[in-house]
């Protein structure tokens, strides 16, 4: 039960998050070809895996 509530409550911050990290992507495409979009969301799910992963 807690371990739900906190990947729901990390899931409510992240999805507006990764929402807004795609806008910003998408608006920046013109400038920049390679977007560091997998390593953004390599380190949010590293800052995320001690909560999501407890026991």
């Amino acid at each position: 039960m807690k371990i739900f509530y906190l990947s729901y409550s990390f899931h409510l911050i992240i999805s507006p998050l990764f929402k807004h990290v795609k806008l910003i992507s998408v608006s920046k495409l013109n400038q920049t070809r390679h977007i560091n979009l997998e390593k953004i969301l390599l380190l949010m799910s590293s800052i995320l895996s001690p909560f999501t992963h407890t026991e």
